[in-house]
């Protein structure tokens, strides 16, 4: 098997783009559309390099892009904010499993050698669907895991409900009862929820400028959605979803003192729209937080591990532990 390991150029992407969709570990975090964005936030301290793996019949058959934060004379690799996902993708192959192992681990053996010449691995995330990191492993990287929870839309939306926890279906049915009003896409209610929530919790983070492009670069391409609740005309929670070809993520929401339970509804909404959509899973994207955790458990999905990989060092012990408040 011959392999040619290339950093891709800008008239490649598009080719890299379908890999992504048609790939499983693909995702809408992997787009080059998505990491590009971000530059005008972090503007030349952050480029994204996208490197790809040729066969020897010209077609692109795996990449991996890597977003590299320039601090200094220093180059970290991690992802922008509110991107969950990352990781190699591979074009999809009807062989034996162990010769699609095989040649998967090759081809990550050929990435390790690049990410660490771009620079320290501070957190780099894979999706759920990617389990095989041991050549990353044996050069020298730590494993780490988080969790998600995914429901399968496969299944009938009955199955689905009654696969909830009674509690989780009976602040659904409280809400559809009371007199709140759902509008759709009211960006500034959901950036002022999402803002409270995040003083609740007495956390400094201010992402309205990642949530702004976001919106705005999905918006261009009809996958995503915010659905905010309102009781007597004020907003008192708000849901943000995006979508690939693949699955629905819940991205992030807020909600007031007064809440009440409503999110339930918002997040059951989100859930039937996916269904309808067609597409195959909805993803809650994973938290740390015992309480979001359980919150997000008792809606009956399946719990997936989320890896990541870093260097060693002391320093990324210590970006690490800052970074980690910043995961939802």
């Amino acid at each position: 098997m011959s392999l040619e390991i290339v950093e891709l150029k800008k008239d490649e992407l598009d080719e890299y783009d379908r890999l992504v969709e048609i790939s499983s570990e693909g995702t809408i975090f992997h787009k080059s559309w998505w990491l590009n964005c971000f530059k005008d936030v972090y503007r030349y301290r952050y480029e994204v390099k996208y490197v790809g793996v040729y066969q020897n019949d010209g077609n692109l058959i795996s990449a991996i892009p890597i977003p590299i934060h320039k601090r200094g004379f220093i180059n970290f690799i991690y992802p922008p904010k509110l991107t969950p996902y990352l990781g190699s993708v591979f074009y999809p192959e009807n062989v034996k499993y162990y010769s699609l192992i095989s040649k998967r681990k090759k081809i990550n053996k050929e990435f390790v050698y690049v990410m660490k010449d771009c620079g320290i691995t501070v957190l780099y995330p894979f999706s759920h669907d990617h389990v095989d990191l041991q050549p990353y492993k044996w050069r020298g990287f730590s494993i780490e895991v988080s969790y998600t929870y995914v429901i399968d839309l496969n299944q009938p939306l009955d199955v689905i409900w009654d696969g909830m926890h009674s509690s989780r279906r009976r602040d659904i049915r409280k809400a559809e009862k009371s007199n709140i009003q759902i509008a759709e896409n009211d960006l500034i209610s959901f950036l002022e929820l999402n803002e409270e929530t995040f003083r609740r919790q007495k956390k400094r983070i201010n992402l309205k400028k990642f949530w702004k492009i976001i919106f705005n670069e999905c918006s261009k391409r009809n996958c995503c959605k915010i659905w905010t609740a309102y009781l007597n005309n004020e907003p008192i929670a708000s849901l943000f979803l995006i979508w690939d070809n693949k699955r629905a993520y819940y991205i992030g929401g807020g909600i007031n003192q007064n809440s009440q339970g409503i999110m339930s509804l918002l997040m059951w909404n989100a859930i039937k729209a996916s269904k309808e959509m067609g597409l195959k899973e909805f993803d809650f994207e994973g938290s740390d937080i015992p309480t979001i955790e359980m919150y997000f458990r008792k809606f009956g999905g399946t719990i997936r591990p989320i890896l990541y990989i870093r260097d060693k060092s002391v320093i990324v012990d210590i970006i690490v532990k800052l970074r980690k408040h910043m995961i939802k």
